[in-house]
């Protein structure tokens, strides 16, 4: 019989105290004995899926009252060292067990229950009767010793039941597939290597001759000149083409050099018609002497040609723009110290000392200057044209509406492509700060300050203004930067 459902009938007719528990095996009155370890039918629906085996469910039948706590028969079970019934089966499970339910969901029947046995002592197939001698007592030749223990002949009789649908192998197959055509083309591909002739290694073409450029060969300029002159049948071999005594004290006939063209030959006389008047004569010898004038004279042996004229002047104070806003890490209360010494004050810090703050100011760059430049620094937009071309930088906040009034093309829609081309744009932040994203999008170069040291300040500014020379030089600016 089925353990799940002798323990039922025993629970529910209020006789589980005829229930004994004697070593490993559960005696129910004198009728049956079974194994503590004999799997019911009952199966957990926890996660693991396992049956209950019959100690778990006897312990838990005993612990069943009107007094019964979980947290009290979890503990008790875990100390007695046997299975616990999980929180999710109690309940379905005490309802089967005291017969107030006849089915349960959890309940699979199968091969493994066992057949019923009848009579006063009947017992579990496979087990030895109420009364035997164990297996120690019987000894070797003893019914405990030929038929070996209760344990192994449970076991036998539930596999001589099983049913084995897969093993390793069968898992590995795979139904409807077949590998053939692949080793017939492995061995079609080695038979085919075997009987090809040995391949030999490509031979690098032969590099082609490369013929001399008989430089040493050809006629020169010299060569030419002597050949026009006659030089062979004077007997001369080599000339120099500078001009004998040229320079030479007191030489009296320094000429254009061997082989130079000849000096363009003077200017025929004016000629006058008769008639002519004066006046007209003069102007026309004006006009010809002008005309001569604007010819370009022709370079003469030893004469350099004039010097390129010197760059003009720089002129124009340079302007950079900063953000009007007091939330931005500079503005016109703190930008003069980091401009002209390296030092770099919040914005509190500065008005808590009382600096005024001022529409324009004037600040005096000496950083990588011999002399200092002045540099003009507002937070307001100019009003002419031309103090818009002497923005050269610009501070941003990381807000596009600095830019909303300015007069370059997309700076109002917030398309900053334009301003950036015409400007350098710099962005300031602390350095446990995130970047605002439309900053990433700009074209601006990125500056992190540290929160507590000010040793580095002076590198940030160094910086902006190296960056802001490469940025001026490229653009060939001919302000006083």
């Amino acid at each position: 019989m089925d353990p799940l459902r002798l323990l039922r009938e025993y629970v529910s007719g209020g006789r589980l105290e005829e229930v004994t528990t004697v070593g490993d095996r559960v005696h129910f009155g004198t009728r049956f004995a079974l194994p503590r370890s004999a799997r019911t039918a009952y199966k957990s629906q926890a996660k693991d899926g396992a049956f209950y085996d019959l100690g778990a469910l006897l312990f838990y039948a005993r612990n069943l009252g009107p007094t019964f706590k979980y947290a009290d028969y979890f503990k008790k079970a875990r100390e007695a060292g046997v299975g616990q019934v999980t929180f999710i089966d109690r309940k379905d499970l005490e309802l089967y067990l005291t017969g107030k339910i006849d089915k349960s969901a959890a309940i699979e029947e199968g091969p493994q229950d066992l057949e019923p046995v009848e009579g006063p002592e009947a017992v579990d197939p496979g087990l030895p009767p109420l009364g035997a001698p164990s297996e120690e007592a019987a000894g070797a030749g003893g019914v405990g010793g030929k038929e070996g223990d209760a344990e192994e002949a449970t076991l036998r009789r539930v596999l001589a039941n099983e049913l084995q649908l897969r093993d390793r192998n069968s898992m590995l197959l795979v139904p409807g597939r077949s590998f053939d055509k692949v080793l017939a083309l492995l061995r079609a591909v080695q038979a085919d290597g075997a009987h090809a002739p040995p391949t030999q290694p490509k031979k690098k073409p032969a590099a082609l001759p490369v013929a001399p450029s008989g430089r040493y060969e050809r006629e020169t300029a010299q060569d030419a000149t002597l050949r026009t002159l006659g030089a062979q049948q004077l007997g001369i071999s080599s000339v120099a083409f500078t001009t004998a005594g040229a320079g030479a004290p007191g030489s009296r006939d320094a000429g254009p050099a061997d082989g130079a063209p000849p000096p363009p030959p003077p200017p025929p006389p004016p000629t006058t018609r008769p008639g002519q008047p004066p006046q007209k004569r003069a102007r026309e010898a004006g006009q010809r002497d002008g005309g001569a004038q604007k010819r370009p004279a022709p370079e003469q042996h030893g004469v350099r040609p004039p010097a390129p004229a010197a760059p003009s002047v720089r002129s124009g104070r340079p302007i950079i723009m900063v953000p009007p806003g007091l939330t931005s890490m500079v503005n016109m209360y703190n930008i003069g110290p980091l401009l002209e010494t390296g030092t770099f004050k919040p914005v509190e810090q500065c008005r808590a000392e009382g600096v005024q703050k001022s529409d324009r100011l004037i600040i005096s760059r000496t950083m990588g200057r011999a002399k200092p430049v002045a540099y003009e620094v507002t937070d307001q937009e100019p009003r002419h044209r031309r103090d818009w071309d002497r923005v050269v930088a610009v501070f941003c906040s990381g807000k596009a509406w600095q830019f909303k009034k300015w007069p370059f093309p997309g700076a109002s829609s917030g398309d900053l492509l334009d301003t950036f081309q015409r400007m350098a744009g710099a962005y300031l932040h602390y350095q446990d700060e995130q970047i605002d994203p439309a900053v990433k999008a700009w074209k601006v170069k990125v500056y992190s300050l540290s929160r507590e040291s000010r040793h580095r300040d002076i590198v940030i500014a160094q910086d902006f203004f190296k960056t802001l020379d490469a940025f001026l030089q490229a653009k060939k600016s001919t302000l006083a930067y």
